[in-house]
């Protein structure tokens, strides 16, 4: 028997807080209790708890809270932000020591943030019922990468880290960027299962259309590069904490799109994802698409073979198989690569009619063969022009990339065969795909003594059809036929209508 008065009651959490309007009264009589005016109150806040004539032995407590999302972020170490309103109310029942707990849960316009995943789950309502021992999940509905999120499911609640949780989540025409430079568009069925961290998320993803924009030689994750194998036993895990590991089946429902500094064309096959999101591992094997475009050394080659199989349960590495063909001068060149993507080393280039290694890449190269050099450059000047490839190729590399990362422009530097001078000059072209149908370019020849320079705008108007309108500024010093120091100059205005169509 006796009564507690509690004046001051103050709750915070970051910018949430909570405090009671008037004394807290907590009355027994004989040993039976009664709770009145337990109110806790803040901006878009509210805790209310009621009792009327219980015991210990017999609880009759009554719970309604309408409170911020923001406030459980503590439960849940695995989110960036989260946000929005919770409605909730519970009774609780049975005795202190082993309470009955009913209740029901409810979110509307809420949003969560996943570490590592770059799509906001938004707009979420949810209609959850609990108890002491189980989470049933009568419904979720969301907003995910421009598309919807459903999900139902139920949590068995036994113990410490013996959680049985079985949730059935449908995701509907989202667009994912993941990894980054990755985008895919299309439908998943997923189950979300396990009894402890990290949660195993299962299931399958059909992509109806998708675009790999990723360079080959990036990282996929920001981690240490020192990478843990998925099948490591868990105990060995639990150092870096990962909320869930994956078993996704990826299928293709038709052409994904793979366009980078080395490859422009489509692959076809099926893929499984595992391990976790911060150190995704890829399975399987895919095939590459008739007319897809591979670069090498500023030279584009048709791919005839083409297969990329992931067998490695360390790090995305493929290993690659692809066979291609290039028409280059008078000279059929066929290249065929093998092995792991980052480390590779077996590459072979031959040509019809025949040619030797070195005549191969000086074509590439310079556009015409050493022997044809030989013959019309003398040794020292060869010497210089072949340093002078060397370095743009080098160089290009290193541009190019940051270039095409923070400008979205392409820059190359190649050379081409001077006839009339017997000089190889070497050449700047900088381009920009302006839209999916327009292309601008401008090229740059380099050197003291020419300077001319060409822009190209083309307009794809349809697979086969496109018009190219260039302009050319030459102007250049002459010492046959001009008197020394003399420029002539000319302007070239051209429009053309170009089809292509290619022969199997």
């Amino acid at each position: 028997t006796g009564s507690v008065a509690i004046k001051n009651l103050f709750l915070k959490r970051g910018n949430l807080s909570f405090r009671n309007p008037e004394p807290i009264q907590v009355k027994m009589d004989d040993g039976r209790i009664r709770i009145q005016n337990f109110n806790l109150e803040g901006p878009q806040n509210s805790i209310q708890v009621k009792g009327q004539d219980f015991t210990v032995n017999d609880l009759n407590v009554n719970v309604v809270a309408n409170t911020e999302l923001r406030l459980y972020h503590m439960f849940f170490p695995f989110f960036d932000d989260m946000g929005g309103s919770v409605q909730t109310s519970a009774t609780v029942s049975g005795s202190l020591f082993k309470p009955q707990i009913l209740g029901s849960l409810s979110t509307n316009n809420s949003f969560v943030k996943i570490k590592g995943f770059p799509h906001p789950i938004e707009r979420i309502q949810a209609e959850v019922n609990f108890s002491q021992t189980k989470v049933l999940i009568n419904s979720v509905r969301a907003q995910m990468a421009g598309g919807l999120v459903n999900a139902d499911g139920n949590i068995t609640i036994k113990e410490y880290h013996d959680i049985p949780t079985s949730i059935r989540i449908n995701l509907d025409s989202v667009s994912l960027n993941v990894p980054d430079k990755v985008k895919t568009s299309g439908s998943a069925d997923l189950i979300l299962s396990g009894k402890w961290f990290p949660f195993l998320l299962s299931g399958t993803y059909r992509i109806s259309n998708g675009v790999f924009e990723k360079e080959f030689t990036e990282e996929t994750g920001s981690g240490p590069t020192a990478r843990q194998s998925v099948y490591l036993p868990k105990i060995l895990r639990q150092s870096a904490f990962e909320p869930l590991i994956f078993d996704i089946q990826v299928l293709f429902e038709r052409s994904f799109l793979v366009k980078n500094s080395m490859v422009e064309g489509a692959v076809q096959g099926n893929l499984q994802v595992k391990g976790t999101l911060g150190n995704p591992i890829l399975l399987g094997r895919l095939q590459t698409d008739k007319n897809t475009k591979l670069t090498f050394k500023d030279k584009v080659f048709v791919v005839q073979n083409g297969t990329i199989q992931f067998n490695s349960t360390d790090e995305i590495n493929p290993e690659l198989y692809i066979s291609a063909n290039s028409r280059i001068s008078d000279y059929d060149i066929n290249l065929l690569v093998q092995g792991p993507a980052k480390n590779l080393r077996n590459i072979r280039l031959t040509s019809v009619p025949p040619l030797s290694d070195q005549d191969i890449v000086s074509l590439l190269a310079l556009g015409v063969t050493s022997t044809r050099m030989d013959q019309t450059v003398g040794s020292r000047d060869q010497a210089a022009q072949t340093g002078y490839e060397l370095g743009f190729a080098i160089f290009s590399q290193t541009v190019n990339k940051q270039f095409q990362d923070r400008l979205g422009l392409n820059v190359q530097f190649t050379s081409s065969f001077d006839s009339t001078r017997n000089i190889s000059v070497p050449k700047v072209t900088v381009s920009r795909k302006v839209s999916t149908k327009v292309n601008a370019s401008l090229t740059r020849a380099l050197g003291n003594d020419n300077t001319n320079s060409e822009v190209k705008l083309q307009y794809l108007i349809n697979q086969n059809y496109s018009a190219i309108g260039s302009y050319q500024d030459t102007s250049s010093l002459r010492s046959q036929g001009l008197t020394s120091g003399e420029a002539r100059k000319e302007n070239i205005f051209g429009l053309d209508l170009e089809f292509r169509k290619e022969f199997k």
